[in-house]
């Protein structure tokens, strides 16, 4: 068992009634993304996405929505990007919904603590 997290239109991704990201969309969508690609491996509607250097994640479209499970901040941040491209939003399986995506850095990296200043900037300047 995991956490998903859904690109949808709907008021609620569990909902069976809504606005649907059809198909033919998300293909549109993802023929204009590089970093959003078919996965080989996998069926028709399997992809794989490349952010920030990591590893792929994959992204999957069912019944009118796109998702995946377990997302990072990295997926999270892209997935934001996706949906507003989409007339969407991101929503966890709680119904919780991400929009601010400057709340995910694109790389763990960017939330590492700063490093202290050496010797002569704590004594000469910044």
């Amino acid at each position: 068992m995991g956490y998903d997290a859904h690109i949808t239109r709907k008021e609620n991704w569990s909902d069976e009634e809504g606005s649907q990201i059809t198909l033919k969309e998300w293909l549109a969508y993802v023929a204009t993304d590089s970093e959003v690609k078919r996965d080989p491996q996998n069926g028709e509607e399997d992809f794989l996405c490349t952010t920030g250097g990591a590893e792929p994640w994959p992204l999957w479209w069912s019944e009118g929505e796109v998702y995946t499970k377990n997302p990072d901040q990295n997926a999270i941040r892209k997935m934001i990007e996706i949906a507003q491209k989409l007339g969407a939003r991101v929503q966890g399986d709680d119904g919780e919904t991400y929009s601010d995506w400057k709340r995910f850095p694109q790389s763990d990296e960017d939330q590492a603590a700063p490093k202290p200043k050496g010797f002569f900037r704590r004594l000469f300047g910044p």
